[in-house]
């Protein structure tokens, strides 16, 4: 496997990220309630 690139790394990357968006709980809401309100609005 190449070492710059590794879906190990990627994988854990994006766990930590979720975790931290998580943590933040404005964040997590506006990860949630923009897609739905755009889905009411456009969809």
């Amino acid at each position: 496997m190449n070492s710059v690139f590794s879906f190990a790394r990627l994988g854990a990357l994006l766990i930590k990220e979720f975790i931290q968006m998580r943590r933040d709980r404005i964040t997590f809401a506006m990860m949630l309630g923009v897609p739905l309100i755009q889905l009411v609005l456009f969809g």
